[in-house]
């Protein structure tokens, strides 16, 4: 992976951001549920592989929905005394 922070949840690029959640047999008797091509688990039951795949693709949906709703929305950032030089604004928030 391209940093420590990269993987599960943290796509290293934003092509990477929704990838395939695949359930594939693993061995004789379990079943794997691969995210982006990596082992995210296994299974015993291909009932157990289905629920985590939904559980996945879910959550992809909940963040895209979130990502949109917030992205309208004014970002908010920590004013320090050094850029204002006035200790009073430490820590307050302002609207960019």
């Amino acid at each position: 992976m391209d940093s420590p922070q990269a993987g599960l949840g943290r796509p290293s690029t934003p092509e990477q951001e929704y990838l395939p959640v695949e359930v594939r047999k693993y061995g004789d008797r379990t079943w794997a549920v691969f995210y982006g091509g990596d082992l995210l688990c296994v299974t015993l039951y291909l009932k157990g592989a289905m629920a985590v795949k939904l559980l996945v693709e879910q959550f992809q949906h909940d963040l895209r929905v979130a990502r949109m709703q917030t992205a309208d929305e004014p970002t908010l950032v920590a004013l320090n005394d050094e850029s204002h030089g006035d200790a009073s604004a430490f820590g307050q928030a302002a609207r960019l």
